[in-house]
């Protein structure tokens, strides 16, 4: 241990000058506090099993599970034809894929046999022998290799109302398919008087089993009974459900039976058959699952390594880290929010998703790490037993040699279970704990991942974490028999959270399961065997973290604001060119606009992985930000950084100038990091839609740059009011132009002192194709996002205020959200006059003819307004100085609705209006 002591100091500046992005999301948003599994079994994964009844665990039971008849129609639903023995007779079902049974391999070449009597005969000939005799599961004799979900003397009924049928469905993707083997309608136990009404539902389920490693092949599957109605709408004679058998059947008298859950240590002896209970189960829960028992697959000592000792190999058996890619076991986990590929198991009893070759994590014999806030502990953490352990190879000799010799220690992993309800287990076997000197100092625990997969949450994956414990002290080759457990560490760590201020991190201690208030605070160790309390026989209470599951669909600004891709909405599994559309750039603007018309559903909802998640799509958005740089010398208005928070969620202020004005609320008790979409993300998405980039987040590389003259033309930074037109005493329509071209994506926002009362694209733009521009408002905010490349001085923008003001002010000015000066305009300035002549008055099925006189010469620009502002007829004209002007509005061509209409007659400051009227 003191060989690292020196490497420290070292490590940690680089450490400083290399730390990675923070963790956003605190760990307890993603887990429950602890609580107490009592009565689970510890079963150790490192045994082989060496009898037909050890290859199963269980029978467990699966609650919360419904008895689902087969709805898929064919070719999926394959119904097998009627067979020609009603009482005995089978049905013949090619396996679709390997599976193991009773340890032999049964491939695709073999068969399973679906049989009247409700029993399955994987592999061999057609059965014979004692088919209708349910006894017969406990007996050595024929037929055998048999899963039997409810064996009895059964027939199969083809006439009536009530008929049977037998069929059977593959579902899922390779390695995680299923085969569904379904009796419907089978009439039980035929040979009761008085079994009319006795027609049961049932079905058995195997579970596809692909368990490869370096050192273990195992594909036997997991077995599930599950149970529908009985009946056929009558009363059943409870007594025609006896004497019927559920479980398993070897060979050589070899059995296992499914009606032992409650004593699991009967199930190879119990002979005992139903009751007069249906299902057979005798609970609520419709199914009895029997798993199978997998081997796990063991590190090599090798396997565990250090970057920090001296030698070649960097094998370290006192602090080293082995990798394991639970990519590569098809097992999806997300933890602190992120989906993980890998995980590193450590000596020292904890695993953690923190690579220790990027990030340094000296200190992993100390058991503190869990607590403590430093770059020298490893982030990210699973802890069962944290402490300063040993991995002992065989017959390592103690010190002095009286002491005997250490038993070999074993850390290794297994997948158990069957999607969507996998474990995956990683077992510390006959470890050195706590006291190198001691090789009496024994244990045995397991961390235990559940698999994180829920229908109401799709792609969330942030399953249960489960710590178990087995016996110490089980070392014969020592004559001591002291055990040291005091003072080891039991919890879940997040990282530094927030930022590297405050003492300790982000943890949940698991030894708090009850006083659950203190799971976020205590630094309470081990003091005894188990941690949990339980007894040290083979059994003891479990430590169970429940994850919350929550709405996640991958990726951070991937344009789909409105969430349409997730569960139970319009574009789920759907492609990006599906589900990003307009609609998610103008529901930005609204979120912007702060349109409280907005239902609950789509307003913003800027929590890691909501709304505002996926639609920051250049993500620049993290709240709390700061436009402060890292070092804290100067301010910078193109990113921004989040602001630092200590462990207890509480915002600190890095230095006395940076104000906390502006930031958004803390959403309930939970401070999380915040995310902002903003015009610009909207900008993008109108470039993503109109096919200038590829996919989203947006890649800028990706956006193709148009050739422009650079000597001439210069990348617009700002835009300024080009025109300014009064139309009445309080009204004006204003004009904005940009002081260069774009090529890209571009926003602006401003707000007026004044009412906006409409706007109005620019002509070059196609009005109602929202994929090149769109524009909104409230009453005095204004904000545009738009793909479409603007030339210098071309219009940007139309909008129409009104105000008595004699200035228009523009405020809170911003272009490609970076803030620009606020801009004034005199107003006094702007002319308008009430000398235009319009004829004939009012307009019924003719055109307009105008007349108005000028002063100046010039071009002038002739149009026709709807009472919306809407410009439906614009035409420029040159006059001479001190003239008339005379043109004629082709009213019967622009196909107008009836109404309330403006001429406007405009030249700079110059505007002449009139009003008329369009009848029908």
């Amino acid at each position: 241990m003191k060989r690292k002591c020196l490497l420290i100091a070292a490590a940690l500046v680089f450490l400083v000058s290399s730390m990675p992005s923070l963790f956003a999301q605190r760990i307890y948003d993603e887990f429950d506090a602890p609580t107490i599994n009592p009565n689970r079994n510890y079963i150790d994964y490192g045994v082989i099993p060496n009898s037909f009844g050890t290859r199963f665990i269980g029978p467990m039971i699966m609650s919360d599970w419904a008895y689902r008849e087969i709805q898929s129609v064919p070719p999926q639903h394959v119904i097998f034809p009627a067979p020609s023995n009603l009482e005995d007779g089978s049905f013949q079902l090619p396996l679709p894929f390997t599976i193991q049974f009773n340890n032999t391999t049964f491939t695709t070449n073999d068969n399973l046999w679906v049989n009247v009597n409700g029993f399955i005969q994987v592999g061999g000939s057609e059965p014979s022998g004692n088919l209708g005799n349910s006894g017969a599961l406990f007996q050595n004799a024929a037929p055998f290799n048999i899963i039997a979900p409810y064996w009895g003397n059964h027939e199969y009924v083809n006439t009536g109302s009530t008929q049977t049928q037998v069929s059977w469905e593959l579902t899922g993707v390779a390695p995680r398919r299923r085969i569904t083997i379904q009796w419907k309608n089978l009439k039980v136990n035929k040979n009761f008087p008085n079994n009319n009404n006795a027609f049961a539902n049932f079905q058995v389920i195997l579970y596809e089993r692909e368990f490869v490693t370096a050192t273990v092949t195992n594909r036997q599957p997991d077995i599930e009974f599950s149970y529908g109605r009985m009946g056929n709408g009558g009363a059943v004679d409870a007594a025609s459900l006896n004497n019927v058998s559920v479980g398993l059947k070897g060979t050589n008298g070899s059995f296992y039976n499914g009606l032992s859950f409650l004593n699991t240590t009967t199930a190879t002896t119990s002979t005992n058959r139903t009751g007069s209970v249906w299902p057979p189960s005798v609970r609520s829960d419709d199914r009895i699952r029997i798993e199978a028992f997998h081997v796990s697959s063991a590190f090599r000592s090798t396997d565990f390594r250090s970057k920090y000792i001296q030698s070649t190999d960097k094998t370290d058996r006192d602090d080293g880290y082995a990798n394991l890619r639970i990519a590569d076991l098809a097992f999806d986990y997300t933890f602190l929010g992120e989906k993980r590929t890998n995980l590193w198991v450590n000596v020292n009893g904890f695993i953690t998703f923190q690579d220790p070759d990027l990030y340094s994590s000296i200190l992993t014999e100390n058991p503190n790490g869990l607590f403590e806030n430093s770059a020298s502990y490893p982030e990210a953490v699973v802890a069962p037993f944290w402490g300063d352990h040993f991995l002992r190879l065989p017959n390592e000799q103690a010190v002095p040699s009286s002491n005997g010799r250490y038993v070999a220690s074993e850390v290794s992993y297994v997948v158990v279970g069957s999607y969507p309800t996998r474990r995956l287990i990683i077992q510390w076997k006959n470890l050195n704990i706590m006291n190198e000197a001691l090789p009496s100092s024994i244990g045995n625990f397991q961390a235990i991942f559940y698999e994180g997969y829920d229908n109401q949450f799709p792609s969330n994956f942030a399953g249960g974490i489960e710590f178990a414990y087995g016996d110490v002290s089980n070392n014969p080759n020592t004559p001591l028999k002291t055990v040291q457990v005091y003072d080891a560490t039991v919890g879940l760590k997040g990282g530094r959270a927030f930022g590297i201020g405050g003492q300790f991190t982000d943890f949940i201690n698991g030894l708090t399961f009850n006083n659950i208030s203190q799971a976020y605070t205590s630094q309470e160790k081990t003091i005894l065997w188990r941690p949990t309390g339980g007894s040290n026989n083979g059994e003891g209470r479990r430590i169970f973290f429940r994850a919350i599951p929550r709405l996640y669909v991958d990726g951070w600004g991937d344009g789909d604001a409105n969430l349409s891709q997730t569960r139970n909405r319009k574009h789920i599994g759907t492609k990006q060119q599906r589900f990003v559309t307009a609609a998610d750039a103008r529901l930005i603007l609204r979120w912007r606009l702060q349109d409280r018309s907005l239902p609950d559903s789509l307003k913003e909802d800027s929590l890691r992985l909501g709304n505002a998640y996926h639609a920051d799509v250049n993500h620049d958005g993290r709240y709390y930000y700061s436009f402060r740089t890292f070092d804290n010398l100067r301010d910078t208005s193109f990113w921004r950084r989040p602001i630092d928070v200590d462990t207890f969620g509480v915002r600190t202020r890095m230095d006395s100038i940076e104000s906390m004005a502006g930031m958004p609320p803390d959403a309930g008790p939970l401070r999380l990091i915040y995310y902002e979409a903003n015009q610009q993300d909207a900008a993008l998405i109108l470039s993503y839609l109109s096919a200038r980039v590829p996919s989203l987040p947006w890649i800028f590389d990706t956006i193709p740059n148009p050739k422009f003259n650079e000597d001439v033309d210069v990348k617009a930074t700002d835009f300024f009011v080009k025109n300014v037109n009064r139309v009445s005493v309080d009204e004006y329509e204003v004009t904005l132009g940009l002081n260069g071209f774009t090529n890209s994506a571009t926003s602006l926002e401003f707000s007026v002192n004044g009412d906006i009362v409409g706007l109005q694209s620019p002509t070059t733009v196609n009005k109602n194709d929202e994929v090149d521009y769109i524009a909104d408002n409230s009453n005095s905010k204004v904000i545009v996002a738009t793909s479409h490349h603007f030339n210098a001085k071309d219009d940007v923008l139309t909008f129409r205020v009104k105000t008595l003001e004699n200035t228009l002010e523009l405020n809170g000015v911003s272009f490609d959200v970076r803030k620009r000066a606020a801009k004034t305009v005199a107003l006094n300035a702007a002319e308008t006059g009430l000398n235009v002549s319009v004829s004939p008055m009012p307009l019924h099925n003719t055109d307009a003819n105008i007349s108005v006189g000028v002063e100046q010469a010039g071009v002038y620009e002739i149009a026709l307004l709807s009472i919306t502002g809407e410009k439906v007829y614009s035409k420029s004209v040159s006059a001479a100085a001190n003239t008339t002007l005379n043109e004629v509005i082709p009213v019967t061509e622009l196909n107008l609705t009836a109404g309330a209409y403006q001429v406007v007659i405009s030249n700079g400051s110059f505007v002449k209006t009139a009003k008329v009227s369009i009848l029908r």
